[in-house]
């Protein structure tokens, strides 16, 4: 848009060399105004009066020429700038229909099968992985609940064994030591007691026994002396003269037999004891 100058409203340095709309109009003005003064319709004072009205209302008009023209002219430079931009709009949108639509649209594309993969994926999982996850986790829960209650039972069987441990240790424990304590005295009498029947048994063995056992000894030496075995040509046999039969004889030399034996071991038991109070002493 071109700058507004004086010259545009008027550039006269005569009455007939100006250009501007001022000048243009005062030339034509001025002619209609001579022409009725020329035929005497206007004459005196209504001359210059009109003259006056005819210059302030060409100087208006040509005020308002100017401003028109230089908005016209701004308006026809902002349509071509307009229509400037709308070329280079129409331009980029060629190019993006001619080149980046299709690569939106192929990415779109690629988007949207990705997206439509995801839905297979998430479907497959909504319908065949889900429920088993989830009965999955349904038996993890059933799980712990069953160590819980499991848990729960091992704390009441914990409580009843603590009360039973408490119970033996208030109430059973005590009548335990109590009879232990019967059982320790009477054990300790029955230790008392065998130790005096040892001490008697010994006593016998030591000092009885070899008494018995000498009397013994000299009673089997009388009784072989006294005993006189015969036998009769016809096979009887005869002790002391009298017949005998052969189980009785044989019963009789067992028992000697066993007496005989007794004794020497006797005599052993009284060797050895001596031999042990020898080496005491």
């Amino acid at each position: 848009m071109a700058d507004i100058t004086f010259a545009d409203v008027t550039n006269a340095t005569t009455m007939y060399d100006g250009t501007g709309y001022f000048d243009k109009l005062m030339k034509t003005m001025t002619l209609h105004i001579e022409d009725q003064y020329t035929k005497k319709r206007i004459t005196g004072t209504e001359y210059s009066n009109a003259y006056l009205q005819i210059m302030q209302a060409a100087l208006q008009s040509a005020q308002s020429f100017v401003l028109a023209e230089k908005l016209q002219e701004a308006q026809i430079d902002g349509i071509a700038a307009e229509n400037l931009i709308k070329a280079k709009q129409l331009e980029l949108e060629t190019y993006r229909l001619t080149n980046t639509v299709p690569a939106e649209l192929a990415q779109l594309t690629a988007q949207t099968a990705i997206a439509n993969k995801q839905l297979d994926v998430e479907t497959y999982k909504l319908v065949n992985m889900l429920p088993k996850e989830l009965e999955h986790i349904n038996a993890q829960i059933e799980m712990i609940d069953a160590q819980i209650g499991g848990i729960t039972k091992d704390n009441l069987i914990k409580d009843e064994q603590i009360l039973i441990t408490t119970f033996d240790r208030e109430f059973m424990k005590p009548k335990e030591l109590e009879s232990m304590d019967k059982d320790i005295e009477v054990k300790t009498e029955q230790i008392l007691v065998t130790k005096q029947e040892v001490l008697k048994a010994t006593y016998e063995i030591t000092t009885l026994l070899p008494d018995q056992h000498t009397a013994n000894l000299k009673q089997l030496l009388a009784i072989e002396k006294e005993i006189t075995l015969s036998i009769s040509g016809d096979g009887k046999i005869f002790l002391n003269k009298e017949p005998i039969a052969m189980e009785f004889l044989i019963e009789k030399m067992r028992k000697f037999k066993y007496n005989r034996e007794f004794l020497d071991s006797m005599n052993k038991r009284e060797v050895g004891q001596a031999a042990n109070n020898r080496d005491n002493s």
